[in-house]
């Protein structure tokens, strides 16, 4: 599983030692296992909302002035490590990839 979270935010250009900062550490499995499925529901969520895979790619790393990012990129709400705020950014590209916003 986390194998698939780490080759996307190795996608997304985030360096190992943000990844680490992001998915955690492995003996706190559960946290680490759904940090991973968080990561993958987020970059399907950007896969419905662009075609160009660069913008995918790209995303993440990108200042956002929408809530719940207001300002900061949205890796940086992943870079907390708190779940909640996981849940929070892909709450966030979800409704917009769904159209809801």
């Amino acid at each position: 599983m986390n194998r698939a979270a780490e080759n996307i935010l190795t996608r997304w250009g985030i360096s190992p030692s943000d990844q680490r900062l992001i998915l955690g550490v492995p003996e706190s499995e559960n946290a680490y296992e759904e940090k991973g499925e968080y990561i993958i529901a987020i970059d399907d969520a950007l896969k419905r909302l662009f075609e160009n895979p660069k913008n995918i790619d790209q995303f993440m790393t990108m200042k956002n002035y929408n809530p719940p990012f207001c300002g900061l990129r949205p890796i940086d709400l992943l870079l907390s490590g708190d779940i909640r705020d996981f849940k929070k950014a892909w709450l966030a590209i979800n409704a917009v990839a769904r159209g809801h916003l």
